[in-house]
């Protein structure tokens, strides 16, 4: 002990040394090195949360474009076919398939998939089918619609948060 007064007094006019000695060098360091992680968590969400709103907005616009493609499908056997293969053209980017759209009619007559026991094919559940709808019968003005539905799975950091349904549905008069 007596050693270190010793050294202490020898060191305390050297300019430097006694600021470093009581000064609070490095406690930024300390904080950035504890808060880091935080913020680096805070930027993953952010990032994963514009990626899920950039694929509802692709999952909207492909149930728009189906549904327009639906309703100018009048005359033709199968209307389905073109306003399926419309929105998951729309889709490509975020891998849309058959499976995730269903086109619909207000009428009943028509329908794009297969019967259910129930009614309509268009009401759940779904099965898209490419020879249905042979009967033509939609009119002008019968309400064509299209119902995109795709799952995201919200990842940060590798794990696996929750999964989100993002769906959309559009709409058209048929001409």
């Amino acid at each position: 002990m007596r050693i270190f007064n010793k050294w202490r007094r020898l060191t305390d006019h050297v300019p430097g040394v006694r600021k470093w000695r009581k000064g609070e060098a490095g406690q930024a360091t300390v904080e950035f090195a504890l808060i880091t992680p935080a913020l680096i968590l805070i930027l993953v969400a952010i990032v994963q949360f514009g990626i899920m709103l950039s694929q509802y907005i692709t999952v909207t616009d492909s149930a728009r474009i189906g549904a327009q493609a639906l309703a100018l499908g009048r005359g033709l056997s199968n209307p389905c076919d073109p306003a399926v293969t419309a929105a998951i053209n729309a889709g490509s980017s975020i891998n849309l398939t058959s499976s995730n759209i269903t086109p619909s009619f207000a009428t009943s007559t028509d329908f794009c998939g297969e019967q259910t026991s129930t009614g309509p094919a268009c009401t759940s559940p779904y099965v898209y089918k490419t020879t249905c709808n042979a009967n033509g019968n939609e009119g002008y003005g019968d309400e064509a619609t299209v119902t995109v539905q795709k799952v995201y799975g919200l990842n940060i950091l590798g794990f696996h948060i929750t999964s989100v349904n993002l769906s959309a549905s559009a709409s058209d008069a048929v001409q």
